[in-house]
């Protein structure tokens, strides 16, 4: 059985080469985010080795050799801005934070956790934010996030109408772990990482809408949508549908902000504000008018009604606990990874009117909370300020004038991802799912590089350059003593 795997890996890289001797290196992260979504550690594994870390070693050993070869050749180095200082800072934390704690705690999860949630993403976000994106590679990227939303939403609709044999992977639907049974969880085997997913390709098939550029400069009506629209729109509208189907609160949250997002941005300034506060208004009043239903409604297999209404229960609870400990660990937190180890203490206090007992078995549902706990201001301030920084670029990407229209909706569907990495972010450390942080941050980094190649952000010099040159006279002094 080892042969056959070692067997497959290897073919699976020969043809990941290929793909990236054609496409190059976008090509191959692209293809890295689709692997490790359908065909992760669930579908395919040796020990910790999963195709997709297969991949990625083999597209970071790619780069490497392609920046030595442009530095033997005299170009020019890397340009950095003020964000990749942000992610710098974020990564040292955490690396730091799980260094100087027990990163032994648990069969050493929470050096996994850093290494495959973390480093790994903020890998292909660094490959991707130097690589040059053209109109037909944003296109193309935008066509197979737009197809694999397709594929989510069909996979998700299967799942909740039992029909089984048209689902793959089969661990899917004959996975031994049966948490979320029933509901569209897809590849990911969680319901939110799906959403997440879901929103962006919903994002991506929208892209394909053609309609929306003439929509802007139309005042009354739509002008006629041309076939492409018509496919757009259908998908768009499967993958809405595809969210529905996981049952979930907090997906539905994102796919309806992120519709308002999108409608907001490309109606006529005249109409955007009013139509968007409109039907956001409207939203409101059928969660008003279906409160009682939406707190507790039948969605696992599992699990009944009355687990629902108690889950809803818990997250007051957990923010306690989180509470508690941000006020004994403000700065540094309790160490990343450690929140299990620390949690039991503060839930034995019997200071809260709370049942705390009750979340004894459960991580954090919040990804900042999690974030605040684990790392303490150190971690957390690093992080909201890269999506701040992220969300800023994006803004000035959208409204980048005389910039094609393809690498402006880079923009939009990275603004789209990010609203649903937070609204499922507020009810779930998604930051916990393999890929999740994937597919932030290459989106992130897709619009990083079209900002600079738009000049829409401001390059600063290279941090290794300028140490270089800071300690060039010193070595230059020494090697004249010694001559």
């Amino acid at each position: 059985m080892l042969l056959i795997a070692l067997i497959f890996a290897a073919a699976a890289a020969v043809w990941f080469l290929i793909l990236m001797r054609l496409g190059g290196l976008l090509a191959g992260c692209v293809a890295i985010v689709l692997c490790g979504s359908c065909l992760g550690h669930p579908f395919f594994h040796v020990s910790i080795l999963t195709l997709d870390r297969l991949l990625w070693a083999v597209i970071v050993a790619w780069y490497g050799m392609e920046r030595w070869q442009r530095w033997k050749q005299g170009q020019a180095g890397l340009a950095w801005t003020r964000v990749d200082l942000w992610m710098l800072a974020f990564l040292g934390v955490l690396s730091y934070s799980t260094m100087t704690h027990d990163w032994h705690y648990d069969g050493s999860q929470p050096m996994s956790r850093l290494l495959f949630l973390y480093l790994m993403p903020a890998g292909l976000y660094w490959i991707v934010r130097h690589s040059p994106v053209s109109p037909p590679a944003a296109r193309s990227i935008h066509a197979c996030f737009a197809a694999f939303g397709l594929y989510l939403a069909g996979t998700a609709c299967a799942e909740v109408l039992g029909i089984h044999a048209v689902i793959f992977p089969r661990y899917i639907v004959a996975s031994d772990f049966t948490e979320f049974l029933g509901r569209g969880r897809g590849p990911f085997l969680n319901p939110s990482a799906n959403g997440i997913y879901l929103g962006t390709g919903l994002a991506c098939c929208l892209t394909f809408f053609t309609a929306w550029p003439r929509a802007q400069r139309a005042s009354v009506s739509l002008p006629k949508l041309d076939r492409i629209s018509v496919f757009a729109l259908a998908g768009a509208g499967f993958i809405t549908l595809g969210g529905g189907a996981t049952l979930t609160r907090c997906v539905w949250l994102g796919i309806f902000a992120s519709l308002l997002l999108i409608m907001w941005s490309h109606l006529p300034r005249r109409q955007s504000l009013g139509t968007t506060i409109l039907i956001g208004a409207l939203g409101c009043l059928v969660v008003v008018a279906s409160w009682n239903h939406l707190v507790a409604f039948k969605r696992d297999k599992n699990v009944s009604v009355a687990d629902m209404k108690e889950s809803a229960k818990l997250r007051p609870m957990l923010a306690a606990v989180a509470w508690q400990i941000f006020r004994d660990h403000p700065l540094s937190g309790v160490g990343y990874g450690q929140y299990k180890q620390a949690d039991q203490r503060y839930i034995a206090q019997r200071n809260i009117a709370m049942p705390l007992d009750k979340v004894r078995p459960y991580h954090q549902h919040n990804v900042l909370l999690s974030l605040l706990t684990e790392t303490g201001l150190a971690g957390t301030i690093p992080f909201i300020a890269l999506l701040l920084v992220w969300s800023r670029t994006a803004w000035r990407v959208w409204h980048c004038p005389g910039l094609a229209t393809h690498l402006r909706h880079t923009a939009l569907v990275f603004a789209v991802c990010l609203v649903n990495y937070l609204a499922n972010g507020m009810f779930q450390d998604v930051a916990l799912i393999p890929m999740v942080n994937t597919i932030l941050f290459v989106e992130a980094a897709l619009l990083m590089s079209v900002a600079q190649q738009a000049r829409a952000i401001e390059e600063i010099a290279s941090p290794v350059d300028t140490v270089f040159n800071l300690v060039r006279p010193l070595l230059n002094a020494r090697m004249a003593q010694r001559t």
